[in-house]
């Protein structure tokens, strides 16, 4: 009877939204949230007879894949630019010296 309870706890339901708080580099999840059901405030740990488990959000791989592709398609680009920058600040340096 308890594992059943647990399990049914706030924080596992669809009509649960966490609260969030700014920290110094990214947002810090609270102790409680939003019960889009029973319109009020409600602790993690707490439960309702309005409990729906929330579906798990699946990631698919190829998506990871084409956004990590394009990432490091950028970085290469911001690598390209600075490379030639180094390359032309050394040219100028040679020609000065000449």
């Amino acid at each position: 009877m308890e594992n059943e309870i647990k399990l049914k706890e706030c924080y596992r339901c669809k009509y649960f939204d966490k609260y969030y708080v700014k920290g110094v580099k990214q947002f810090v999840p609270t102790k409680c949230g939003w019960c889009n059901v029973s319109l009020s405030n409600k602790n993690l740990h707490d439960g309702c007879r309005f409990f729906e488990i929330r579906p798990r959000k699946k990631v698919s791989k190829l998506i990871a894949a084409v956004a990590l592709s394009k990432l490091l398609t950028e970085i290469t680009e911001l690598h390209n630019l600075i490379r030639e920058e180094i390359d032309e600040n050394k040219e100028l340096d040679i020609n000065e010296q000449v």
